[in-house]
């Protein structure tokens, strides 16, 4: 693990800091450096740090000085999940707003005076529109950290109950599958492995894919896809059910809507956390079982 400070250190504001692992880059915090001036210009993202290399943002409290600068992720396109209590989001949403209109305010006072002495125009860090884009990321996040205890707390009983029922869909399709297997492409590699409570397809997901169906193109042959959704066993078994559906709808889009295959040609079954490849005991071992795997059947 890695841990680098971009703020709040040998000072108490602007705390930030990213936290690496072997599977995840999560920033934790980006708060706004207050005091004189010369503190606030270092109101800006941390230099070396590429939004769009983050796996999650992480905000432990509402307080300035830790979410500040959240709306400059926005503005700089990261699209990725924000992790906090429902509270924290509702606090927060309000003091960037009211961040956002105090700048306003500074920026349009300090402008007059720029202005009669020739100076360049100041803009604000950031406006209402990139504090809803923050407060959206954090409605799309799929789980919360008050939504991950609420769901534990919700019942063994429920959670069996889909389990079974996604276990017996899972069992029909098997039984319905017929045709011939031709062979499989298995999406979990150190490139390929979907990022923890992610379901997109990454890049090189994608490029493997594609291989394979270039080559079932150039054979001309019509064929059946069964696709399985596995995740590793971090969260309950009602959000791995759905977190691995989700992932392999992301695969199945993802042959409809690049190579034109017909949804009536592809089978989508969820398995979640119960057919992992190895034990869930290490991040690695997690990482090999966050997987989509692509049957292609005569």
């Amino acid at each position: 693990m890695k841990v680098t400070l971009h703020g709040a250190a040998g000072e108490v504001t602007g705390s930030a800091y990213l936290v690496q692992t072997d599977n995840a880059r999560v920033l934790v915090d980006l708060g706004m450096f207050q005091g004189g001036a010369r503190t606030e210009a270092k109101n800006v993202l941390p230099s070396g740090l590429d939004p769009q290399r983050l796996d999650a943002v992480l905000v432990t409290h509402a307080h300035l000085d830790h979410t500040g600068r959240l709306p400059l992720l926005a503005k700089a396109g990261y699209s990725g999940p924000l992790h906090a209590t429902r509270a924290t989001i509702d606090l927060a949403g309000l003091i960037l707003r009211d961040s956002a209109k105090v700048q306003s305010f500074d920026v349009i006072r300090a402008n007059r005076k720029r202005a009669r002495a020739g100076k360049p125009l100041l803009e604000p860090l950031y406006g209402d529109a990139e504090v809803e884009k923050t407060q959206e990321r954090t409605r799309r996040n799929e789980v919360r950290i008050d939504d991950v205890n609420r769901m534990a707390e919700a019942g063994i009983a429920e959670a069996k109950g889909s389990a079974d029922k996604a276990m017996t869909k899972a069992e029909e399709a098997e039984k319905a599958a017929k045709g011939k297997l031709i062979y499989t492409v298995t999406l979990s590699s150190d490139k390929v492995t979907f990022p923890l409570n992610r379901a997109e397809v990454s890049e090189d997901a994608r490029k493997l894919v594609d291989e394979a169906i270039a080559q079932l193109k150039a054979e001309n042959r019509g064929v059946f896809f069964e696709i399985e959704g596995h995740t590793d066993a971090t969260g309950p078994d009602v959000y791995n059910l759905k977190l691995g559906e989700d992932r392999a709808l992301a695969v199945r889009n993802y042959l409809h809507d690049q190579h034109g295959i017909a949804l009536n040609r592809i089978e989508v079954i969820t398995y979640g956390e119960s057919r992992p490849v190895v034990d869930n005991k290490t991040r690695p071992n997690r990482a090999q079982n966050r997987r989509v795997v692509i049957k292609v059947l005569e």
